[in-house]
């Protein structure tokens, strides 16, 4: 709220910069009315002001250069790099496709909406507009709002608007806003369009603008946001066409021998999300690039890469039209088939369902565990949505992420196992389980069962409730031989896990 009534300070790393003299933006003439022209409509909006000649002496300037559009014309940016050297560094989270993808419910109904000039709508603190100035055909003018190129302007759009959207969504309204684009979730189209006119009403009392050319305020299931098409009624998430197609020529472009910019292979990674095994279709694309790329050079995305015979092969399946328009499936899965694992140096273990199964004793990875795991209970698993539990990290990384760049080896194996997976499974997800937990798989990669350990086969479990009803909470057991739910431990540590896991 202080950032509302007061304006926005900038947070600087240490003491704020000192005036170093005005700094005149330059631009050869047959150009300079796009700027002249941009100058004019921030005065409009109230964007900048004009700094008196008698204060124009002191602040801190950047300058003003013209980049070309997709249409062929250009666009003026404020150089605000060394500016941003000096202000702090703010990690914050935005939504992402990923997550976008477990909020779609079934026959949801969806909306979307663009704000307009977002970030002029947060005011930059009257202290503090003189770090933002420019000059212009000898004039001074400063910043009175967050400007474009601000390294922290989307942290604090960000903030701003996640309280600004607090008061609908505690009325239940789903909303999901990515800095200006906001896309709004109904289980009904007349709870939509009742959800709409609260929103548009709540914008209008803030003083914020929607814009109405690019947003899409008519209720539909199937709807393009972020890059991506949703279809709440087929469940499927697909690349928007346009993108995919732009994808396929871009991978399609790369030719032995040529030079291309660090941004052009970017593209590709952020269709990731919505595209079957995405990631794990990226990862040869990364260790290509790996021993290429300063990890310096990734932020600005200027350096050029040659081309050569593996970046091509890597590129393959990006050039593929079918696997594009394949998509993924939407929504949060409720019920999976658990399989928890483990490995040493004697041999391997592994549970499914409270029915164990032990490995030959070699040595072997975890990775290796999980393989032979899916492989054994396969006729469990087939067609189901799987969990597996691993009190491995690189495990579950892997699995979750869809391989790393650390280990050749293991970006092998988890390869094949999402691979067979995908023919085999409807999802696949990892999760880590901490070792002293994870005692059934434990005992039993080590063969090491301890005496008076024993469980009902789920066969027989299964006649019984048949004839007697089915149980509610199971005595004396532990987390890996109950078949309840509930159950009571004994172990007076498992109890207390138990119970967390429940509250969850």
């Amino acid at each position: 709220m202080g950032i509302i009534k007061r304006g926005y300070s900038l947070q600087f790393t240490r003491r704020p910069l000192r005036f170093s003299g005005v700094v005149p933006t330059l631009v050869v003439s047959k150009v300079a009315h796009v700027l002249c022209s941009e100058v004019m409509n921030l005065l409009e909006k109230g964007a900048v002001e004009v700094v008196h000649p008698a204060q124009s002496e002191s602040g801190f300037y950047s300058r003003y250069f013209l980049v070309p559009k997709k249409d062929g014309g250009l666009r003026p940016i404020l150089d605000l790099r060394h500016l941003n050297r000096a202000l702090m560094k703010q990690p914050f989270k935005m939504i992402t496709l990923k997550q976008i993808l477990s909020h779609i419910r079934t026959g949801d109904w969806f909306f979307s909406l663009d704000l307009k000039d977002a970030y002029f709508h947060i005011q930059i603190a009257p202290h503090h507009r003189r770090f933002l100035r420019f000059a212009f055909e000898g004039v001074a003018y400063q910043y009175t709002v967050l400007p474009f190129g601000l390294s922290l302007a989307p942290r604090t759009f960000m903030k701003c608007t996640d309280v600004a959207l607090s008061p609908l969504r505690q009325r239940g309204i789903r909303i999901l806003n990515y800095l200006d684009d906001w896309l709004v979730l109904a289980q009904s189209e007349a709870e939509l369009l009742y959800h709409r006119s609260l929103l548009l009403s709540h914008l209008e009392c803030l003083g914020l603008k929607v814009n109405l050319a690019k947003s899409a305020l008519h209720p539909s299931r199937r709807i393009s946001f972020l890059g991506a098409v949703f279809d709440s009624t087929q469940m499927r998430a697909i690349v928007v066409p346009d993108r995919a197609l732009a994808i396929q020529q871009l991978a399609a472009s790369f030719k032995i021998g040529a030079s291309h910019p660090l941004k052009m292979f970017q593209k590709m990674a952020s269709a990731s999300p919505v595209l079957k095994l995405g990631l794990l279709r990226m990862r040869p694309l990364q260790y290509w690039l790996k021993p290429r790329v300063p990890s310096h050079a990734w932020h600005h995305g200027r350096l050029r890469i040659r081309v050569d015979q593996a970046c091509v092969e890597a590129l393959i399946p990006w050039k593929n039209s079918q696997w594009m328009e394949r998509g993924v499936p939407l929504g949060m899965v409720c019920r999976r088939k658990v399989v928890t694992t483990d490995t040493s140096n004697m041999g391997w273990g592994a549970l499914c369902d409270g029915k164990p199964e032990a490995g030959i004793h070699i040595n072997c990875l975890e990775m290796l565990a999980v393989c032979r795991a899916f492989h054994f209970f396969l006729p469990d698993l087939k067609g189901h949505h799987v969990l597996v539990r691993s009190d491995s990290m690189t495990v579950v990384s892997y699995i979750n992420r869809q391989g790393g760049l650390s280990s050749k080896c293991l970006f092998t194996l988890v390869k094949d196992l999402l691979e067979w997976a995908q023919l085999n499974l409807c999802s696949l997800r990892a999760t880590h389980v901490p070792g002293r937990l994870n005692q059934g798989a434990d005992m039993l990669s080590r063969s090491n069962v301890p005496s008076g350990e024993w469980t009902l086969h789920p066969q027989a479990v299964q006649k019984i409730w048949e004839v007697f009803g089915k149980a509610e909470v199971d005595l004396f057991a532990s987390e890996d031989n109950s078949h309840c739910p509930m159950y009571y431990s004994k172990d007076r540590d498992a109890f207390i896990v138990f119970s967390a896991r429940a509250v969850v």
